[in-house]
């Protein structure tokens, strides 16, 4: 018997990860938004703590994409 599994939801990666990834253009934009492995996709920060100043929300080092499709 096999089993399905389950698609992966969400990957998470670290902030050079995630540069490499647009960098290779594994990670594109496109007028539907980003893609990855031809899915659209959410990149969502990770913050070790609460953000208590806007000018602190770009510094985290874990950004985690979720799947939409």
């Amino acid at each position: 018997m096999n089993p399905k599994i389950a698609p992966i939801q969400e990957i998470i990666f670290s902030k050079d990860e995630i540069a490499n990834l647009f960098i290779t253009n594994k990670i594109i934009e496109t007028n539907l938004g980003w893609m990855f492995n031809n899915h659209k996709i959410d990149i969502i920060a990770l913050h070790p703590k609460e953000i208590k100043y806007i000018e602190n929300l770009h510094k985290t080092d874990k950004y985690k994409i979720v799947y939409k499709d």
